[in-house]
């Protein structure tokens, strides 16, 4: 696919971002994924007739080239994040559809480390300690980790950037550096979607700083707009305008 070109059947897939357009199309996109996976995965012809295993992150890590590097998370950890999701959902309830994605969680063995995922290996998160210390903590970490769920996805289909053409290279407003101009763009999508659920929270205060994290995540696409694609720069619009709205 040209990066510069969208076929018809997948514009409706661009035209916002998963979690912060609330009538986003998600079965649409698990659809388009499963197609793309099954050609991307070679071993998947053999069971061309059945995608829906194209949704199973541990299935899907049979035929990827890169293996999460985690363990499995422990069960003690593990029983805190359905109560957490019920509560995520109930408040948010347009994120019903996005947080029934099927995830395997696993174990971030970094001290001090909330969170860690990765487009290399689908639909998988890992979680530290430091993630359990508060329900607030989980709860936000969820979000942000679906977040990057649902963007990865999206990738596999169409990219927002030019990468590997321009190199990964871009420091974030959080000063974490290394980052590709999509990577960035992820960042200001978990901005806006935690503006979603703090101003649900009742919590409008906190989201300014969400707010000028989101600006800082603009700036360095900017600055950086050759590495981007013309749909990526149509999302980094999309997210601003969204959370100009949310920040009022």
């Amino acid at each position: 696919m040209k990066i510069d070109t969208l076929p018809p059947e997948i514009e409706p897939l661009c035209a916002g971002m998963p979690m912060v357009q609330f009538d986003y199309p998600y079965d649409r996109l698990l659809a388009a994924s499963a197609a793309f996976r099954v050609v991307r995965y070679a071993k998947f012809h053999d069971a061309a007739a059945d995608t829906s295993h194209t949704l199973d992150p541990l299935k899907i890590e049979e035929y990827t080239s890169t293996k999460c590097p985690y363990p499995l998370l422990d069960a003690d950890f593990l029983s805190n994040v359905p109560d957490a999701l019920r509560d995520i959902t109930t408040t948010v309830s347009e994120w019903v559809a996005p947080f029934a994605l099927p995830v395997v969680y696993r174990h971030y063995p970094v001290e001090n480390g909330d969170a860690a995922s990765c487009a290399a290996w689908p639909q998988q998160i890992a979680f530290g300690p430091s993630t359990f210390r508060s329900p607030q903590r989980l709860r936000e970490n969820l979000i942000h980790e679906f977040c990057h769920q649902w963007h990865y996805i999206l990738q596999e289909i169409v990219p927002f950037d030019r990468y590997p053409e321009f190199p990964r290279d871009l420091v974030l407003p959080s000063g974490t550096r290394g980052r590709t101009a999509s990577e960035v763009i992820g960042a200001l999508h978990v901005s806006v979607a935690l503006a979603v659920w703090r101003t649900r929270r009742g919590r409008q205060n906190d989201v300014a700083p969400l707010r000028a994290y989101a600006q800082g995540c603009v700036d360095v696409l900017g600055q950086n707009d050759e590495r981007l694609t013309p749909l990526g720069r149509s999302m980094m619009s999309f997210l601003e305008r969204r959370m100009e709205v949310l920040s009022g």
